[in-house]
């Protein structure tokens, strides 16, 4: 009250200078503070894949940003918070134009399920890539208040998970290799499904980039039984091996929407 009173009567240049040299300066050293010392920090991005991945998501947080795309992370599959730690490194970073709010990690904490059929794989079985709820929670300590974890088996923890009402999910992030679980995944999402999100996938080309294999078909036979309302635009390549889709409702579609 006090404040709106004292800045009422001011000069309009003192007020100006006042937000220009003092206001502006506090939030950039406010959020440089907390993007360097209380972020989780990033992997090493030397080791294999993580290089291109971090480019990747850079490229998603300035999409985000100037398109000021809201709303949450979701990551399905989240062996060693290898992505998950560069998600928050990236779309998590404070003081940007754009709020990514919240993450969430799906994952069944045990390792992959055994694969049977199309998905069998001389790379994959029964336990590979896993890592512990509790120990994957422990790398995250930093952001431990803005991450949740959902833990289980697709087919199982996702039937009836629920988000808060009005969630809305900026960007997914589908790293779970095999054609079931993407399946599983992407019955899951189609209720949250909005204009401008992001939908990525970390294993394009596993299985020889067989297009009848893996999250290649998964996605083809999804996005076909939705066609009538929604379309996928192409958006990035990942270098290491995925690719990723702009989500566009098609009633949205050459309208004047906003967000």
């Amino acid at each position: 009250m006090m404040y709106k009173k004292i800045t009422k009567i001011l000069p309009k240049k003192l007020k100006d200078f006042i937000y220009k040299n003092f206001f502006l300066n506090f939030l950039y050293f406010s959020n440089y503070f907390r993007n360097k010392f209380l972020i989780t920090k990033n992997v090493d991005l030397s080791y294999f894949g993580h290089k291109s991945r971090q480019a990747f998501f850079e490229s998603c947080r300035y999409y985000l940003q100037y398109n000021r795309v809201n709303g949450i992370y979701t990551e399905f599959g989240c062996c060693e918070a290898n992505t998950f730690r560069i998600s928050l490194n990236t779309l998590g970073m404070y003081g940007k134009p754009h709020d990514i709010n919240h993450f969430y990690a799906f994952d069944s904490f045990e390792g992959m399920p055994e694969p049977k059929g199309i998905d069998k794989a001389l790379m994959w079985k029964k336990g590979i890539c896993r890592t512990a709820e509790e120990d994957f929670l422990k790398l995250l300590k930093k952001d431990r208040h803005r991450v949740t974890t959902v833990k289980g088996f697709y087919e199982k923890s996702l039937k009836n998970f629920k988000f808060p009402s009005a969630t809305k999910i900026a960007m997914a992030y589908v790293d779970c290799d095999y054609y079931s679980s993407t399946k599983a995944v992407l019955k899951f999402l189609e209720k949250y499904l909005s204009h401008g999100m992001i939908l990525a996938f970390d294993d394009w080309d596993c299985y020889f980039a067989d297009n009848k294999r893996g999250q290649r078909l998964a996605f083809s036979e999804w996005s076909n039984k939705i066609k009538s309302k929604y379309t996928f635009e192409q958006f990035r390549r990942i270098s290491a091996g995925g690719n990723s889709f702009i989500v566009h409702e098609n009633k949205k579609i050459g309208t004047d929407f906003e967000g």
